[in-house]
C-alpha cells in the first residue's frame, strides 16, 4: 500500500536584500486618484454614478434619452447613459460604495449591480489593450468559446480607468469544481482552451504590446518613479525582435520562435475557467465549459511560451487550502498543449529565472 502524497504547503517567502544605492520609488504604493475601489457610487435609488461621466440605472417603461445600452437582468431592466452633469474633480461623488466583490493591488476592481450585471474596472493608459476588443474578436471568430456577454466599454481618460460593463457568468469555478470533475472531464475543459489564430509579430488582437512580466522581466521605458498601479506592456515584437529582446535581457539564446506567433488567453487560471453547474455526466451532450473569463492577457505568443506558462505561473495553482495536488491543473493543462505542438521549454525558463533573481538581489 502506498503512502499518501504529502499536503503542498506554499514555500517561504523569499528575503530580499535591497542593492547599493536602492531607494524606494516616492509613487511605488500610491493609490489611483481616486482610488480604484471608489470608481463607482451609488447616488440615488437604484442608480450609479460610473466614474466621471457615465450612469447605470434600473428604469420602468421606455429607456431615457441618450442611453447607449438597454439589458434585462432578472426581471429588472438597466441602462448606461452619458452623465448629464459630467464630474470635472478628482473626487467621487457623495454617496454609499457599490456592492464591490474584489478590490486588487490598487489597480482593479468589480462591481455588482441586480442578480446579474457586473462592471470590472481597471487602471489605464494610452496604448494599453482593449479587453473588449479581444472579447468582441474571440466572439467573431471562435464562436463555440464561451466568453461573458458584453455590455458596454468605455474609457474614463479623466480618471485614468477603463469600464467594463457585462453580464455575469454561469457556473462554477474550475478551482471549486475541480474535485468533482473525472479526468476525461479535466482533460476535456484542457482541450477546449487551445490556440487558433496567428499574427506576426508579439502583440494582442488590436494591434498593442502584451503585458508578461515572465516572458520578458524588464518593460522597455519603464520609470520606477510612476505610479505602481499605471499599466506597463511590452512594445509589439517580430520574432527577429523578440529573440535579439530576449538574448539582451537574459545573455542566453532563447528558444526558436519561428515565423508565427499564435493567439492565446495566456491566463487560464483555475479562477478563470467556469464550469456548468451542475457538473453534466461525461456522456452528456450538455456543454461542460460555461465561460473563460478575463481576457486582458489575451495575444498573440510564441507556441513554447504557451505551452510553458501553465508550468511556472502560480496563477495556474489550485488552491493549497482545498486540494492537495495544487499542480494538477497547470501539469494537465501543459500536458494537453504539449501533445498539440505547443512544447514547453522549461530548462530555458528556470535559468532565465535564476539570472533574474541575481540581478534583482533575491537571496
Amino acid at each position: 500500500m502506498t503512502s499518501p502524497e504529502p499536503e503542498w504547503v506554499p514555500p517561504p517567502t523569499p528575503k530580499w536584500t535591497p542593492p547599493p544605492g536602492w531607494k524606494e520609488p516616492p509613487y511605488f504604493f500610491s493609490e489611483m486618484e481616486p482610488p480604484i475601489g471608489q470608481s463607482v457610487t451609488l447616488i440615488g435609488p437604484d442608480c450609479w454614478s460610473m466614474g466621471s461621466m457615465m450612469l447605470v440605472e434600473k428604469i420602468a417603461g421606455s429607456p431615457p434619452a441618450g442611453a447607449l445600452k438597454v439589458w434585462n437582468d432578472g426581471d429588472s431592466t438597466y441602462c448606461i447613459r452619458p452623465n448629464p452633469e459630467p464630474i470635472q474633480t478628482r473626487l467621487p461623488p457623495s454617496g454609499a460604495s457599490a456592492d464591490k466583490f474584489f478590490d486588487c493591488a490598487k489597480q482593479a476592481a468589480g462591481y455588482a449591480f441586480g442578480k446579474s450585471t457586473i462592471c470590472k474596472v481597471k487602471s489605464w493608459k494610452e496604448g494599453v489593450s482593449s479587453e473588449a476588443e479581444t472579447m468582441k474578436f474571440v466572439q467573431k471568430n471562435a464562436p463555440s468559446v464561451p466568453i461573458p456577454e458584453l455590455y458596454y466599454y468605455w474609457v474614463d481618460q479623466a480618471w485614468q480607468r477603463s469600464f467594463l460593463l457585462m453580464r455575469r457568468v454561469p457556473g462554477q469555478p474550475l478551482d471549486d469544481a475541480w474535485e468533482k470533475l473525472t479526468p476525461t472531464q479535466r482533460n476535456q475543459i484542457a482541450i477546449e482552451t487551445l490556440a487558433q489564430f496567428t499574427s506576426t509579430r508579439l502583440e494582442s488582437v488590436d494591434g498593442q504590446g502584451v503585458c508578461d512580466s515572465r516572458l520578458l522581466s524588464e518593460f522597455e521605458g519603464y520609470d520606477e518613479a510612476l505610479p505602481k498601479w499605471m499599466p506597463w506592456f511590452h512594445p509589439t515584437y517580430t520574432a527577429e525582435q523578440l529573440t535579439s529582446r530576449l538574448l539582451e535581457e537574459d545573455g542566453a539564446v532563447p528558444p526558436s520562435i519561428g515565423k508565427k506567433f499564435h493567439f492565446y488567453h495566456q491566463d487560464l487560471g483555475p479562477t478563470n475557467i467556469f464550469v456548468a453547474d451542475p457538473i453534466p455526466d461525461e456522456d452528456s451532450e450538455l456543454p461542460l465549459l460555461a465561460a473563460l473569463i478575463d481576457w486582458e492577457h489575451a495575444g498573440y505568443y510564441p507556441r513554447w511560451w504557451i505551452g510553458t506558462t501553465p508550468f511556472v505561473n502560480s496563477a495556474y495553482l489550485l488552491n493549497w487550502k482545498v486540494h492537495p495536488k495544487v499542480k494538477a491543473w497547470g501539469d494537465a493543462l501543459g500536458d494537453i498543449l504539449g501533445w498539440r505542438g505547443f512544447i514547453p521549454e522549461l530548462d530555458w525558463y528556470w535559468a532565465k529565472y535564476d539570472a533574474w533573481v541575481e540581478r534583482k538581489g533575491f537571496k
